[in-house]
């Protein structure tokens, strides 16, 4: 369960931090600040406790996020407005089209980051406005085969948690970035060694990239 899981990543940095004389602190880690004032070495020993966790509860995830180059916004900008509207937009598509398998078989909960990001809140709003408009479509005789987020009847409403109080939350923050970085090269020596610690869990990650007009068509 999610809570066995939360107990258990808790217990490796509990127990890291103890062996290693680190003043435990029940802080959040996250990619931006991943055990900051602590050796690489223990920053090391942190995310290969917290990956060999993840990989015996088979945690999965998915990673999808949507670019453009920033000359080829001009036919968007009609429609969309600003930049961080139209990349907003993008994402949301790719979001719903990555969920639909997953829902065939499964409940899929999505969790929102209480202190999510200004910049990341529209791809909220859109995607929540859209299910909340489901019941009173449904209620004027719209047939499922006329909605266009599929398998909707297994996509309850995102629930907010706070970030601070979930370990996995706060590894997806890392994992996240971490990847992100490699995309845009921006990947460090450091970086580098932890996403090669990723390797034991990277079968159940799924990343998808959306980079919209590539071909200039």
């Amino acid at each position: 369960t999610v809570v066995a899981i939360e107990i258990a990543l808790e217990t490796q940095i509990y127990q890291l931090a103890i062996s290693e004389g680190f003043p435990y602190a029940q802080g959040e880690f996250k990619y931006s600040h991943f055990f900051r004032n602590t050796s690489d070495e223990f920053k090391f020993k942190v995310c290969d406790a917290l990956v060999a966790v993840l990989a015996q509860n088979n945690v999965r995830y998915l990673v999808s996020h949507a670019k453009i180059d920033k000359k080829k916004l001009g036919p968007l900008m009609p429609v969309f407005g600003s930049p961080s509207n139209a990349i907003q937009h993008l994402a949301h598509i790719n979001i719903n089209n990555y969920l639909a398998g997953s829902a065939e078989t499964h409940v899929v909960q999505m969790i929102v980051d209480l202190g999510i990001s200004e910049s990341f809140r529209p791809v909220y709003d859109i995607y929540a406005s859209a299910l909340r408009s489901i019941p009173m479509i449904k209620a004027r005789g719209i047939q499922d085969d006329q909605i266009t987020i599929t398998n909707y009847q297994r996509l309850p409403r995102p629930v907010f948690l706070d970030s601070k109080d979930s370990r996995v939350l706060q590894f997806s923050d890392l994992l996240i970035g971490l990847l992100l970085s490699r995309e845009l090269g921006n990947i460090t020596p450091f970086k580098a060694a932890l996403i090669g610690r990723l390797a034991p869990i990277m079968h159940n990650v799924q990343v998808f990239s959306v980079e919209w007009n590539r071909d200039g068509a």
